[in-house]
């Protein structure tokens, strides 16, 4: 005959989850007849508990989330216009036919990226001479004011400029040898970009750029008031280099005109004066 008392003090021995100290707590039964410490794993009424606010919280964090993103995008276009780009829109005929009136121009404020102007590029500049007339703010508008702040259009009344750079300190400019070009530094220089090549430049004039200054015309040579338009007016014909906002390197809009800006190869025979 089977020891019944011996077979029951063996399968207390095994059992896999016996009431214990180490268990950290008392057995209790589940399924199957094997027991696990009480407090192991949490209910399924607490669980839905915590679900339930993680759940409520989560269309506000989505909005938090966007509002990050926003400003984050609203900084980045606020530093980008202060020191990388800022776009300007073509109000006059005087940079004809390189730049159309209402062509929009990306102009670069970064030194290492082309701040430091030379001969034949196209530069938007500070009126710091009083060549303009002074025009007064417009009235307000969100939508430009907007664009304003993401640098997408320039600040409403600002007196800005764009000319092309054919002199620097120190360069003798002149005009003009027998075929009707300027010479820099006793160089006759060819420019592809004028409106009316067959012009050229005139009354004949010769100006030595003081240093830190900067001599510059528009393609559109009978229709810009420029250095040579103000020297003969008896204003003050060049602006300080400091004045230059940005170097223009492209013209985006409209699309289908959009180009690389500058010509410095024009001027690569110049010697230095």
């Amino acid at each position: 005959m089977r020891n019944t008392e011996d077979e029951e003090t063996t399968a207390s021995s095994f059992h896999p989850l016996h009431s214990s100290p180490s268990h950290g707590g008392f057995a209790i039964p589940i399924e199957g007849g094997l027991t696990e410490p009480e407090g192991a794993f949490p209910s399924r009424q607490s669980m839905k508990k915590q679900d339930v606010p993680h759940e409520r919280s989560r269309p506000f964090s989505w909005l938090l989330e966007l509002l990050i993103i926003f400003a984050g995008a609203a900084v980045i276009a606020v530093l980008l216009r202060m020191f990388v780009v800022q776009v300007y829109q073509i109000p006059s005929e005087s940079m004809n036919n390189t730049l159309q009136s209402g062509s929009r121009i990306a102009v670069n404020r970064i030194p290492v990226l082309g701040k430091e102007v030379e001969r034949g590029d196209v530069v938007v500049f500070e009126d710091t001479e009083g060549w303009m007339e002074q025009v007064p703010a417009g009235g307000s508008n969100p939508i430009r004011a907007i664009g304003e702040f993401l640098g997408l259009v320039p600040p409403d009344g600002e007196q800005v400029l764009v000319k092309r750079i054919i002199g620097t300190g120190g360069d003798t400019v002149s005009c003009c040898d027998a075929d009707g070009r300027l010479q820099v530094n006793g160089v006759s220089i060819d420019e592809p970009y004028l409106l009316e090549p067959e012009t050229r430049s005139a009354p004949e004039f010769s100006v030595v750029v003081p240093e830190g200054r900067l001599w510059v015309m528009g393609d559109n040579r009978s229709n810009s008031a420029d250095s040579v338009y103000h020297y003969f007016k008896g204003d003050e014909a060049t602006i300080d280099q400091s004045a230059v906002i940005g170097r223009a390197w492209a013209e985006i809009w409209p699309v289908s005109e959009w180009s690389s800006l500058g010509n410095r190869d024009v001027f690569a025979a110049v010697p230095e004066p």
